[in-house]
């Protein structure tokens, strides 16, 4: 057994071993941020159940709403790839989209749901994977109009969206 401290000049130290980067990696997909839609924010007057479709499709393009109702949203997952559900503001589909495309560089989208920081965004569902579902619970806007929604899933949102319509 030969030990290789046996020459000039050699001095005995502690050496570091770093963990190989991928354990970043692997240690950060085990959290992610709190989706604050969750709990319950007051008695549900509408409940909204909303399946995945084929080919990257909802199967309802269109949902209505009241304005300032209470509102229980469930995302049913049929598909076998994960999605998710993201209300936007009135005219801001492709902007959130273009944040969306940007996301895919950042090492903590998948912490973030892949749902991007913006004011935009109003309400969301985590990534619920194939054969999964979420419920989440909120108020609908106050004021009436057309609020996109869109799946924020990395390639998904240019034709996985739809619009929540808030009536008077």
């Amino acid at each position: 057994d030969v030990d290789y401290t046996d020459y000039p000049g050699y001095h005995l130290y502690e050496k570091a071993v770093a963990d190989h980067p991928i354990q970043q990696d692997l240690a950060a997909t085990l959290s992610t941020r709190r989706n604050p839609w969750l709990e319950t924010q007051a008695a549900p007057e509408h409940f909204i159940e909303l399946r995945t479709g084929k080919n990257l499709s909802y199967e309802k393009t269109e949902i209505r709403v009241r304005a300032g109702q209470q509102v229980q949203f469930t995302l049913i997952n049929s598909d076998v790839v994960p999605h998710n559900w993201v209300l936007v503001q009135p005219d801001c589909l492709q902007s959130v989209g273009q944040k969306v495309n940007q996301m895919i560089a950042s090492p903590d989208a998948y912490l973030r749901q892949y749902v991007p920081e913006s004011d935009d965004v109003l309400f969301y569902t985590d990534i619920v994977i194939g054969g999964g579902h979420q419920t989440i619970h909120f108020q609908a806007p106050t004021v009436p109009g057309r609020y996109p929604y869109l799946c924020t899933f990395p390639g998904h949102w240019m034709v996985m969206n739809g619009v929540l319509v808030v009536e008077e």
